[in-house]
């Protein structure tokens, strides 16, 4: 079950709430696959610095330290809505205003503990004009890290 949607002015339906843009991403998506697809939209969600990790998940319902973390809360504090699929077999939405109590817990009362995730929908925010962040995975029996790093930081000198 994959797929990552981008919403300009997603709303929960809850009575009052003010529309907001939103990554809608289900339960067996990467971050990779939502920042590809944050950086199609020119937007950015607060998620895991690791691209290979879940990003409808544990990462998440865990609390979700990120990059962008000073700037905008943790990823729980960003997450808009989770369907979850509960011990019996029932499908649940949880939100502001449906299953609050699913809701709170799932964003902090335990995390993964109440159910599977099948899909979360993460608050976006417009891109930062001043912001750069990139992964590095380097893997070789012929050369150490610290070549690689090095290697690296020449490169950095050089387009200066």
């Amino acid at each position: 079950m994959k797929g990552v949607t981008y919403f300009d002015d997603w709303n929960s339906g809850c009575e009052g709430a003010e529309s907001s843009k939103a990554m809608e991403v289900l339960g067996g998506n990467q971050w990779l696959e939502v920042y590809e697809e944050c950086t199609a939209q020119g937007v950015d969600v607060v998620g895991g610095n690791a691209i290979s990790v879940g990003a409808a998940g544990g990462y998440s319902l865990g609390g979700g330290h990120g990059q962008l973390g000073a700037l905008y809360g943790l990823a729980v504090d960003n997450m808009l809505e989770v369907d979850v699929v509960i011990a019996d077999g029932t499908l649940l939405t949880a939100n502001a205003c449906t299953n609050t109590d699913l809701f709170w817990a799932l964003r902090g009362g335990g995390g993964g503990t109440y159910g599977i995730v099948t899909r979360m929908v993460h608050k976006a925010h417009d891109k930062l004009e001043n912001y750069f962040k990139w992964s590095l995975r380097y893997e070789s029996p012929h050369a150490s890290g610290m070549v690689v790093m090095q290697a690296f930081a020449d490169f950095l000198a050089y387009t200066d």
